[in-house]
């Protein structure tokens, strides 16, 4: 005698699952459903809908199949009485997440079956379907232990067991191990990332704009986001390692090809961390007092800071030492800012060469430079053929690859080494080029200043304005207690000017022949240190 349904709704739903798309491939779900239509037929139930979950796990109640039968449940509530699943692991592998989902069907009223499996709403069916739901769980737990443990040991030997990060794809080397690999391109933008934001002239903000500025990209090829920038900077996989909870937080060295060295990956975190950054000392300036810390006291040769003291008429501004008193030393150093502005662009204007000097002297630097610069013309014409080296060993290996001689995976990580060396040879190359290529440019921007100095310095902000005072005088200058300046000892470059213009009062040359004056009176070596 066929048993009776104690729900008198004979409205069904199916729902099937596979967690893999190697199921889906197979005949798992057709399988499922069949078993399921069958059931149907037999307690005679009318199917209303089927669901199907493909390549999804039943780890978690949050499916999308799942949440799309719950919500059909709740809106056909009054016909669908029956819930029809080929066995109790297909619908959860979680005892907590069955017993909140077989709640929420009893409050719809509808009945959970299982097509294989003896499971009903009596007593002993709702033991069995505790125990099933019980079993499916521990069979769960125990397959993630031994999935853990097997990414535990391969990550120990080096192995990359997740999905790989920006920049690299997921591989199998020769022995059939899990690693990565990255191409050309992407070493470039990574490597040239990296090397940028090591010069820890970028703040963390700022690292986003350097990323996007070298074309790294975020998932899905859309602009990286600040956690992204922060998290590839802080990821030692591009220096060559591993670090994350299956190595216990342990730094392993990895079996894939690095981006940057090691040392390198350590500079960016000691920046990340506000420790390898530059220090300066400009911020701590006002705009209002450029020559602070660069006048110097005449009488404890310590540098003038500067401040508005309150007078009866107002506020009076100066450089003044804050070591040396009256009481103390017998004397002050204190010179109004006024004052000091006057005389230091005195001394530039006093400074400044001839207008025709500053051409002359170019060409005195250009031929000195084109001397000088035959080691690096040498040096990139061996950083050539290391290159040619390096594309006839990329060449060759594709010719192995392309006969079968050697496997993918040999291929894939020889390829990536190469890339990096001619990543790191090119940057150097490019380097030494680039300054052979700009050199009259770069010799044009470093007399540029030569030109009306008081203007220049007085007009500038207040960076460039400590920056030209330290080309100009890299020592400082003394101030005596009465607020004169003392001998200022000025940079190699004016020091140069002076002798060219010297040389051309002492022999009485013509300035317009430049022939006659491109000469090296001492040799164009700087008279002091920088």
């Amino acid at each position: 005698m066929k048993k009776k349904l104690p729900n008198v709704k004979t409205g069904a739903v199916i729902y099937t699952r596979v967690s893999s798309d190697r199921q889906v491939d197979n005949m798992s779900l057709g399988e499922q459903l069949r078993i399921c239509k069958d059931f149907c037929k037999l307690k005679e139930l009318t199917v209303i809908k089927e669901f199907t979950e493909e390549g999804e796990s039943a780890k978690t109640a949050d499916r999308t199949e799942l949440q799309e039968l719950l919500k059909f449940c709740l809106a056909n509530r009054k016909t669908i009485g029956h819930l029809v699943v080929y066995k109790v692991d297909r619908f959860s592998r979680k005892v907590a997440d069955h017993s909140a989902l077989r709640a929420l069907l009893k409050k719809l009223d509808i009945i959970l079956w299982s097509a294989s499996e003896p499971i009903d709403s009596t007593t002993t069916g709702m033991l069995l379907e505790n125990v099933l739901a019980s079993f499916a769980q521990f069979d769960n737990d125990v397959r993630s232990e031994r999935s853990r443990g097997g990414m535990v040991a391969r990550v120990k030997e080096g192995c990359w067991v997740s999905k790989a990060p920006a920049g690299y794809i997921n591989i199998k080397d020769v022995a059939k191990r899990p690693t990565l690999a990255i191409t050309t391109e992407s070493a470039e933008k990574l490597f040239g990332f990296f090397s940028e934001f090591a010069t820890g002239n970028y703040t963390q903000t700022q690292a986003v704009e350097l990323a996007h500025k070298h074309g790294i990209c975020g998932k899905g090829n859309d602009p990286i986001s600040r956690n992204g920038t922060i998290k590839l900077l802080r990821n030692p996989v591009y220096a060559g390692y591993i670090q994350n909870d299956l190595s216990d937080g342990v730094r392993i060295k990895g079996i894939h090809t690095p981006v940057i060295t090691l040392d390198h990956y350590l500079l960016n975190q000691s920046i990340l961390d506000g420790k390898g950054r530059p220090k300066s000392s400009l911020p701590r300036n006002k705009p209002a007092y450029p020559l602070r810390g660069f006048l110097i006291c005449g009488i404890c040769n310590k540098p003038l800071t500067a401040s508005a003291s309150k007078g009866r008429t107002g506020h009076f501004a100066a450089y003044h030492c804050t070591t040396c008193t009256r009481k103390a030393t017998g004397n002050t150093v204190r010179i109004p800012k006024l004052k000091a502005h006057e005389q230091f662009e005195a001394l530039l204007a006093k400074a400044e060469p001839a207008s025709w000097v500053p051409e002359i002297f170019k060409q005195v630097v250009l031929r000195r430079w084109n001397n000088d610069f035959v080691d690096a013309q040498l040096e990139r014409r061996k950083i050539d053929q290391q290159l040619k080296n390096a594309e006839d060993m990329k060449n060759s290996l594709m010719d192995k690859f392309l006969k079968d001689i050697i496997p993918a995976e040999t291929y894939q990580e020889q390829e990536s080494r190469l890339a990096i060396q001619r990543v790191e040879l090119e940057v150097a190359r490019n380097e030494l080029k680039d300054t052979e290529a700009r050199n009259e440019q770069i010799v044009d921007q470093a007399v540029s200043f030569l030109v009306n100095l008081p203007v220049a310095w007085r007009t500038a902000e207040l960076n460039d304005q400590q920056r030209f005072q330290n080309a100009i005088c890299e020592a400082g200058i003394v101030v005596n207690p009465d607020k004169s300046f003392g001998t200022a000892i000025l940079s190699p470059i004016l020091q140069e000017t002076s002798d060219i213009e010297r040389q051309y009062e002492a022999n009485k040359k013509d300035p317009s022949n430049d022939e006659s004056l491109v000469v090296t009176p001492r040799g164009i070596e700087p008279l002091l240190p920088g």
